[in-house]
Formats: C-alpha cells, structure tokens, sequence
C-alpha cells in the first residue's frame, strides 16, 4: 500500500473498503482527468482558519514548558525572550508546510455535501474508495503521502494527542464533524525553528500524480444540475 497508514496520528477506518467521495466542481474534474494528479493545497490555503492549530490545553502546556526554559537559563542566547514563540512555530510553520486532499466518507451521496460544495448544482461527486486511494497514491513522492481518518474534537476542552505536529493537522473543531473527513497529507519540509515563519515561500499547492482510471469508481453529476 504506497500511502503510509502506519503513523499513529492517522487513524484508520475499521472497514478499508469504505466509500469516500469528494464533490468538485466541473472545472476540477476536467483537471483531474487531463493532468492525471491531485491536487493539494497548502494548509494555509483552506477556509478554515484554524486548520492545524493546537487546542488549548496544548498551547498551556507550551506556555509551562517555555517559562520553565527561560528560567533555568539554557536558552541559547538568541532564544531568550521569544522561546514560547519559537516553540509555538512549529504548528505555525506547518501551516506552510503541509499539504492536504480531502475526501468524505459515506456509504452514500450526502445532500449536505452538495449544497456546500455544490451551491449552484454544477458540480460533480467523484466516488471512489478508502483501499483504493490508499493504493493509487505514489509512494515515493516528496516525504510521502500521509493517509487517515480526521478526529474532531473541542479545542477549548478537549486535549489532543501530543508529540507530532500532524496530531494538529489531523485534528478538526466539532463544527466540522458532519464532513466525516477522510485526509491525505503531504509534509512539504521544515527549514528550523530560526526560519520567519511568514517569509516561508513555500508553492500554494502541489500537483501529485496519479492515474485516474484507477482512482475513480464513479463520477456522480449534481442533483441539482440543468438538464
């Protein structure tokens, strides 16, 4: 299987051959078909504001762990004063280094994902499923393709696994639960904790071939399309 499901921040599905489906409009199927990839944005690029960030009870931990080291006075020097920030870049600088596609997961179309990702009904629903995906994507592309289950949860709580900054990528809000989002993730790189995390140059998105005849089980036209 060329995407890694072995990283205990993805969660997997009890059942591999679950339906997923991902609601594109007309212009973005015709780009999957003729460029043969995918398309991943960059984390930073989502509606969500807070894709990828730490709840709260992370950032406290941060906040203890921080004040702790400008205590004891082992701070390189240029760290002094600006330790909680550097500790808090990491999840800021994955907001520019990660990359992610999308799917929903269902046995069945969702009404609701039409009129999100739909409005005007003309858009489509291509249908594929969790297995598939999983075998189509490349294996020796960038860092590799990262490939899961999203858990939702409440970030003013609820306390995230710790350890890995794709704990954070692969966390949602609650508000977000009804997508019962299936995610693939392409860590891009990091460039250290003295890199400006706002001069990152980083590309938008990344193109990520695949065959798409091998993808797509079926392609769904919007309910709501003209005749």
């Amino acid at each position: 299987m060329p995407a890694i499901t072995d990283h205990p921040a993805f969660l997997q599905p009890a059942d591999r051959t679950a339906k997923i489906w991902r609601y594109i409009d007309l212009a973005r199927l015709v780009a999957l078909l003729s460029s043969r990839s995918l398309y991943f944005p960059r984390l930073d690029q989502l509606d969500d504001p807070f894709e990828g960030s730490l709840s709260k009870a992370e950032f406290d931990h941060w906040k203890e762990v921080a004040e702790a080291g400008e205590r004891d006075g082992t701070l390189p020097a240029h760290w002094k004063g600006r330790y909680l920030d550097i500790l808090l870049g990491n999840s800021r600088r994955a907001r520019k280094a990660v990359y992610v596609n999308c799917w929903h997961l269902s046995d069945s179309e969702s009404e609701a994902m039409w009129r999100l990702y739909s409005p005007s009904g003309q858009g489509v629903a291509v249908q594929s499923s969790y297995e598939t995906l999983a075998n189509v994507l490349p294996a020796k592309i960038y860092n590799g393709c990262y490939l899961g289950l999203v858990r939702y949860t409440d970030h003013h709580r609820e306390q995230m696994l710790g350890g890995n900054i794709f704990n954070a990528v692969t966390h949602k809000r609650r508000a977000f639960e009804y997508e019962k989002e299936v995610r693939v993730v392409i860590w891009f790189g990091d460039r250290g904790p003295d890199v400006d995390r706002d001069q990152v140059d980083n590309p938008l998105g990344l193109s990520v071939p695949l065959e798409p005849h091998a993808l797509i089980e079926s392609i769904f036209v919007s309910p709501a399309a003209p005749r």
